[in-house]
C-alpha cells in the first residue's frame, strides 16, 4: 500500500464498515489521502457494498470526484460527508489543518469530528501513543476511527509495523474506545513502467479477521511471504480523561503477572522441572547448558524433521482458529 493513499483494499474496508452506521458528517483524514482507485471502480465497489444510493448515478458520481490532484475528500463527500478536512504535518499538499501529531492537538479541535480516517500515516509518526491519543480526543462520543497501516514485511517503510495486540490494547474501553472490526489483508504493490510511464500493480487478498488475543490468551502471530496491512475500525464510547494513563501491557504477559504461576503449572511443566533438576545434579553447569542449548536441539531436529513447516502453517492465514474470513455480501454486513 502507498503512503497516505486509498487503494482498492482500503476502499473496500471503508465501504464495508459504512453498514455499521458511521456518521461521516464531520470527516477528517490524516494526511491528504490520494486515491488509487478509478472513479468507475469506486462506483462499482459502492454498488457491491450496497452504498450505491449514496450517489444518484454514475455520471454525477464521477463528476463529484474527478479532480486533479485526485484526493479523497470529494469521494467522502459523495458518500455523505458534509465536511471533509485533512490534517498534516506540512502544508505541501494543501492540508486544512497543519499540526505535528507527535504533539497534543489544540483544545479547539477536540470532540470536533464524527469520523477520522488514517490510511498510511500512523507508522510514520514517532510518538505513536500521542498520535492515537490525538485521534481519540478529536472524535466525538459515538464517532468512528478507521486506521489502515502496515503489519508484516514493511521493514523500513516507516518507524513501525503493527500487530492486532497493539490496537486491541490501545483502543480499549479503558481509553474510551471499542473495536468494531480488525482484519489483516495481503496488500502488496510494485511499480511497473513502460515508455516512460509508471503505475502501481497491486496484489490483494481477502480480509482475515481476528479476535482480541486476550480472549484466548494466545498471541495472534503471522508469518507471510508478502506485504500485509492491518485495518481497524474503532468507535468512541466515552470521553476518557485518562487516555493511556495506565500504559497498555501485552495481554499474555498481563495474565502471567496476575496469576499464581506456581499453582497453575501443568503436569508437563512439572515433569520437565523434575528432569531438569536431575540433570543439573549429574552435570556441571557448563555441560548442562551445552546439553540443553546444543545437543538436545540437534536430537530434536533428527526426531522431528519438519518443525518449521508445522510452525509456519500454524502462523499463517490457513489457521482458522485465529484468522476468519467474513462473507462479503450485503446481507452479512447489515
Amino acid at each position: 500500500m502507498l503512503c497516505m493513499a486509498i487503494n482498492e483494499t482500503a476502499a473496500k474496508f471503508i465501504l464495508s464498515e459504512l453498514a455499521r452506521g458511521i456518521n461521516l458528517d464531520q470527516t477528517l483524514t490524516i494526511g491528504r489521502q490520494s486515491m488509487m482507485v478509478s472513479p468507475k471502480d469506486l462506483y462499482r465497489l459502492g454498488k457491491s457494498y450496497c452504498v450505491q444510493e449514496k450517489s444518484s448515478g454514475l455520471k454525477e458520481f464521477e463528476s463529484q470526484i474527478v479532480n486533479e490532484p485526485y484526493y479523497a475528500e470529494p469521494w467522502l463527500k459523495a458518500l455523505g460527508a458534509r465536511e471533509a478536512l485533512s490534517l498534516d504535518c506540512s502544508d505541501y499538499e494543501g492540508a486544512d489543518w497543519i499540526h505535528d501529531l507527535n504533539e497534543p492537538v489544540p483544545e479547539k479541535w477536540r470532540s470536533s469530528q464524527t469520523f477520522i480516517l488514517d490510511c498510511g500515516s500512523l507508522e510514520h509518526v514517532f510518538n505513536t501513543a500521542q498520535a492515537l491519543k490525538n485521534y481519540i480526543e478529536m472524535l466525538q462520543v459515538g464517532g468512528d476511527l478507521i486506521i489502515g497501516t502496515v503489519a508484516n514485511n514493511f521493514c523500513g517503510h516507516g518507524f513501525y509495523q503493527f500487530s492486532p495486540e497493539f490496537f486491541y490494547r490501545a483502543l480499549s474501553a479503558e481509553n474510551g474506545m471499542e473495536i468494531q472490526r480488525l482484519a489483516l489483508v495481503e496488500d502488496d504493490v510494485v511499480w511497473a513502467g513502460a515508455l516512460g510511464y509508471k503505475a502501481p500493480l497491486f496484489l490483494n487478498g481477502p480480509f482475515y479477521e481476528t479476535r482480541d488475543p486476550d480472549q484466548d490468551q494466545k498471541r495472534v502471530e503471522l508469518i507471510h511471504r508478502r506485504q500485509v496491512m492491518i485495518f481497524v475500525h474503532a468507535r468512541k464510547t466515552a470521553n476518557s480523561k485518562a487516555i493511556f494513563k495506565n500504559t497498555p501491557q501485552q495481554s499474555d504477559y498481563q495474565a502471567v503477572w496476575t496469576s499464581n504461576s506456581q499453582a497453575s503449572e501443568t503436569h508437563d511443566l512439572q515433569q520437565q522441572g523434575r528432569i531438569k533438576k536431575w540433570l543439573e545434579s549429574k552435570l556441571s553447569p557448563s555441560a548442562f547448558l551445552h546439553l540443553r542449548l546444543s545437543i538436545v536441539p540437534r536430537i530434536l531436529r533428527w526426531l522431528k524433521p519438519f518443525p518449521f513447516f508445522r510452525r509456519n502453517r500454524e502462523y499463517t492465514f490457513r489457521n482458522r482458529e485465529i484468522y476468519q474470513i467474513r462473507k462479503s455480501d450485503c446481507k452479512d454486513r447489515r
